[in-house]
């Protein structure tokens, strides 16, 4: 995991020297999970009016997060219904909270609003209230070629195997040896899957297709955009 270093607020300034007086150390909120901030494509991909928000890619293992529900692909809008628009602002917010205290997360899911009851843990250590983050094919390749991108049967799962270096792949960030994980809300295992989900994201209309992507240890969502003339 990465850490958030932010600038600490007055008001968690005082709380932190409330807590060295009480317990000589600081005890912080802890809530679980990897997230990335939400850009415009990906709000397309989610079909979520503003660009605001925190994505989660993963939820830790044996985290508060986990044990309450919340999963990738959910959008964080709002704690306790006051907004945090990025990831800077839920890491400070939960931060904020004493642990073993219940908030309310309120996300958006499958293109719904949801609330999810969460009973917030005590960060185990700086580097996970939150994160940011910013092969041989076995079977032939298919191209998505409007995106410059190609992808094959990996030992991983579905693996890209070349990337236009001019295309909208390569703006995103995306390279060889990268494992597509899903498309949309759907997990994939083979070319063909995503393909279809690809095909099937453009015909309902969506501005975006998003991606969930492996690279290396870190696991991200990617937005791809339709180009409709």
């Amino acid at each position: 995991n990465v850490g958030i270093a932010f600038a600490i607020p007055a008001s968690t300034a005082e709380n932190v020297i409330a807590d060295l007086m009480d317990d000589g150390k600081v005890v912080r909120g802890w809530l679980g999970v990897e997230i990335q901030n939400i850009d415009r494509d990906i709000a397309d991909g989610l079909q979520l009016a503003d660009a605001k928000g925190s994505l989660v890619t993963q939820a830790q293992d044996g985290s508060p997060a986990q044990a309450a529900g919340l999963k990738s692909g959910d959008a964080i809008l709002a704690v306790n219904g006051q907004p945090v628009d990025d990831p800077r602002a839920l890491a400070t917010k939960i931060a904020s909270i004493a642990p073993d205290t219940t908030v309310t997360i309120s996300v958006w899911r499958s293109g719904k609003a949801e609330d999810i009851n969460v009973k917030l843990g005590t960060l185990p250590g700086d580097d996970q209230v939150a994160s940011l983050e910013p092969g041989d094919g076995g079977a032939k390749a298919s191209p998505l070629t409007d995106f410059g991108l190609v992808v094959g049967q990996g030992d991983e799962g579905v693996t890209i195997e070349d990337v236009d270096p001019n295309g909208q792949a390569a703006e995103r960030g995306l390279q060889p040896g990268d494992v597509i994980l899903s498309v949309g809300k759907a997990e994939v295992s083979n070319p063909a899957d995503v393909e279809k989900l690809v095909k099937d994201a453009e015909k309902d209309g969506l501005k975006a297709v998003l991606l969930r992507v492996k690279s290396g240890d870190q696991t991200r969502f990617v937005a791809l955009s339709f180009v409709r003339t």
